[in-house]
């Protein structure tokens, strides 16, 4: 049995899309999460797509590590005969270390990346010198290998300096051993 006013309420529903009054249904799903990511730093931890341009192309490049900033982020085009067509993919603009700019699939970067600097992170595992330390033992701390070494023998005494510049952090060792650590605050 028809309802009265059906077929009108459908005409105005149709006319309505067909004119752009009827609200839109379609959103951005990624838009939110990937903006969130926006301007933080990653750091690789597998293979991603390095390219050109917001798509996988053959002008892409493998990247399996290395440090990157997020810029900004955009939906993907795919290349065709007729032009180039949006995709539901979305991508990060990214800048390298060392300055090259490009395109990253939000899918792959986080995936494949961390926010989170592994360098701080075993940093954090391996520690700092300690006094009672071997000359090995400093080395393999988060300090790692000195910049320099200033020694002085002295009556069979081997008296070591290990000398980190960048950092001014010095390690003080007799025979090999260390017996003291010394680390300025460089903001004084």
């Amino acid at each position: 049995m028809p309802v009265p006013g059906m077929r009108f309420g459908c005409v105005v529903v149709v006319l309505a899309a067909l004119m752009g009054c009827a609200p839109s249904l379609k959103t951005d799903p990624s838009a939110s999460v990937d903006q969130t990511n926006v301007g933080k730093d990653y750091w690789l931890t597998g293979a991603v797509h390095f390219c050109p341009a917001p798509n996988v192309s053959a002008k892409c490049q493998d990247l399996a590590e290395g440090h990157l900033k997020t810029d900004s982020v955009q939906k993907g085009i795919k290349e065709t005969a007729l032009g180039n067509l949006p995709t539901s993919d979305s991508y990060y603009h990214v800048t390298l270390n060392d300055g090259r700019a490009g395109f990253i699939q939000a899918a792959e970067l986080l995936a494949h990346g961390t926010d989170t600097d592994p360098a701080k992170t075993d940093c954090k595992r391996r520690g700092d010198p300690r006094v009672g330390m071997s000359a090995k033992q400093v080395e393999a701390t988060c300090w790692g290998k000195p910049d320099h070494v200033n020694r002085t023998e002295k009556e069979g005494t081997v008296f070591d300096q290990y000398v980190y510049g960048n950092r001014n952090k010095y390690v003080y060792l007799r025979n090999g051993v260390v017996v003291s650590i010394q680390a300025i605050d460089a903001r004084t």
